[in-house]
């Protein structure tokens, strides 16, 4: 983003630096602090391939494992991740 202030003939610019749009990001989502201390997401969206549309729910928690869902063509695909083993289902 660009800020331009106008003195006289002169002209200033301020241009954003990419930790400026982080730290405006992290500020967003209410401080570091509350970041570090999140123990879980849910994030849910739509990836959209080769003209398909594919809803994707995802859950994780944090050091213990991860589960995503997707609906592709009707049928729900099912991914999980733990620390320790991985595993794809089909239903």
């Amino acid at each position: 983003m660009l800020y331009s202030l106008g003195l006289g003939n002169k002209m200033y610019v301020k241009r954003e630096t990419a930790d400026d749009v982080i730290d405006q990001y992290i500020e967003a989502f209410g401080g570091a602090e509350k970041i570090r201390s999140m123990q879980s997401i849910k994030t849910v969206g739509t990836t959209t391939t080769q003209g398909l549309n594919i809803p994707t729910t995802t859950w994780a928690l944090q050091n213990k494992g991860m589960r995503m869902d997707m609906l592709i063509k009707g049928k729900v695909n099912t991914t999980v991740m733990t620390p320790k083993a991985a595993g794809r289902f089909f239903l």
